[in-house]
C-alpha cells in the first residue's frame, strides 16, 4: 500500500516535469521564431 502511493508520486512529479518541459520548448521555439521571423528554420534545423 504505502509503496503504491509513493510511486503514484513518483508519477505524478513525472507527469509535472514533462509538462513544464514541454511548455518551456514551445516558450523557447516562438521565442526564437519572433526573433528570426518564422517558426519553419529552427524546427528544421533542431531535427
Amino acid at each position: 500500500m504505502v509503496s503504491k502511493i509513493k510511486s503514484s508520486k513518483i508519477l505524478q512529479l513525472i507527469l509535472w516535469i514533462a509538462i513544464f518541459y514541454v511548455l518551456i520548448m514551445i516558450l523557447v521555439i516562438y521565442g526564437l521564431a519572433k526573433d528570426t521571423g518564422g517558426v519553419q528554420p529552427y524546427i528544421y534545423s533542431s531535427f
